[in-house]
């Protein structure tokens, strides 16, 4: 009884300190509301395309570590204690240090230490080449980072127009549902060809309304994963000020494009790695220069007083079967990458004239529908009063039709003006 006491008191002074989820007083977590610049933050911050980009920079970056370490001399040492029984002049394992153990010693315990260096002199170019090699990687790699960072920047921005405009449409469904069906209510009177109007217009209003709910929650799912939020989260967005109209000739967006797109620098690396392999592969046939030295001590107590040293400037002149296979192999891959080149400038091209066709065309598009529902609102406005109820309950299905095509439109609007700016690569 007494340790239940206590733990009970334990549990009362010293709460848990684990938030609880915040709820509202029906029950439900909060809805979260994010802004466009949150959403781009935490869609940068976990993506996983964006970290497994990341990370390949990291490796890129080691690489280019290792390939500097080539231009330092190799420094070792060791020591070695050895037990032997030779009845015959025999070399021990090279590996361990070069030793002629003499079957006329009368010990059979033999001590060496042994400190070496081995600097290459000249390799045919061969660390240059790997060298120039890695650092081009790496080049590549931010390249393709920062086309991830784009690719993501451009689908956060599209969910989010596209979510913008499903909480707005569904607000206008049901704002104007709820407006028919006070109509439809208070008219009763309705007969004939106008019942069976009236009642399909309510009909198609309410099936307008649910295929929003329905699209709303698509959306958010899709904004949820995109943002890298657990998907049981409520989530809404908050208009912001959107952009302005671009004002950008298409020459202009074009050179943009072939200067700025991550795709293509990319490509130019790569490029610059396949003529640098070409090198490496010619650089098989040219001689190398080696410089070793050795210092031992060798004996058979514990500071030997026989020293060996030795050093020696090493040339080699290499022969390979497949020197020329190698050469014409690395020659096919540069070509292969200079049509692959080509096609991408080709495609980079399409992708920029497509989007400012699409740009332009929502853009006076948007205009129109925007004039059309302030034109419609306003003669509603102005000729309610006359309507009678049939007759307002289809004005109020115009309307709705009417500010949801506008709707769509702005929406289209601002998703192509940011498929432009991805076709461009930058933000305009």
């Amino acid at each position: 009884m007494t340790v239940t006491l206590f733990l009970c008191l334990i549990v009362f002074v010293f709460p848990s300190r684990s938030a609880p989820p915040i709820h509202t007083q029906s029950g439900q977590a909060e809805k979260r509301i994010l802004r466009l610049s949150d959403a781009v933050r935490l869609a940068l911050l976990n993506n996983p395309r964006i970290l497994s980009a990341q990370k390949d920079i990291t490796i890129a970056e080691q690489r280019v570590k290792e390939a500097r370490s080539l231009f330092f001399p190799e420094v070792g040492f060791g020591a070695n204690l050895t037990k032997f029984d030779a009845q015959r002049l025999f070399l021990i394992n090279p590996d361990i240090g070069p030793q002629v153990l003499d079957n006329r010693s009368p010990d059979k315990e033999l001590l060496s230490g042994r400190v070496f260096l081995r600097q290459s002199i000249y390799s045919g170019g061969r660390y240059v080449h790997t060298l120039q090699l890695a650092q081009a990687a790496l080049k590549q790699a931010r390249a393709r980072d920062e086309a991830a960072k784009m690719d993501v920047l451009f689908e956060v921005k599209q969910l989010y127009y596209r979510l913008l405009m499903a909480q707005e449409a569904l607000r206008l469904c049901e704002e104007r549902f709820a407006q028919a069906q006070a109509e439809f209510a208070q008219g009763q009177g309705f007969s004939g060809w106008e019942a069976l109007s009236a009642h399909e217009t309510l009909t198609q209003m309410r099936s307008e309304c649910a295929e929003r709910r329905q699209e709303l929650h698509g959306v958010q799912l899709e904004f949820l994963k995109t943002v890298n939020l657990e998907l049981d989260v409520s989530v809404s967005v908050e208009a912001e000020l959107l952009q302005s109209p671009v004002d950008l000739e298409l020459p202009r967006a074009i050179v943009w494009a072939l200067e700025l797109r991550p795709e293509l620098q990319s490509e130019t690396y790569k490029a610059q790695m396949d003529a640098i392999a070409v090198n490496l592969a010619m650089s098989e046939r040219i001689p190398t220069i080696t410089l070793l030295a050795d210092y031992e001590v060798v004996g058979p107590e514990f500071l030997p007083d026989r020293t060996n040293w030795h050093t020696t400037l090493s040339v080699r002149f290499p022969f390979s079967y497949h020197f020329w296979s190698q050469i014409r192999q690395k020659r096919a891959e540069q070509r292969q990458g200079e049509l692959n080149r080509a096609a991408l400038q080709d495609r980079v091209r399409l992708e920029v004239r497509q989007a400012y066709s699409a740009h332009q065309f929502w853009l006076q598009e948007a205009d129109s529908r925007k004039k059309e529902w302030e034109r419609l609102q306003a003669l509603y406005a102005r000729e309610m009063p006359g309507f009678g109820r049939f007759r307002r309950l289809q004005a109020l299905s115009w309307l709705l039709n009417s500010q949801l095509r506008y709707l769509e439109g702005r929406t289209r609007r601002w998703i192509y003006q940011a498929q432009l700016e991805r076709a461009v690569g930058k933000e305009l």
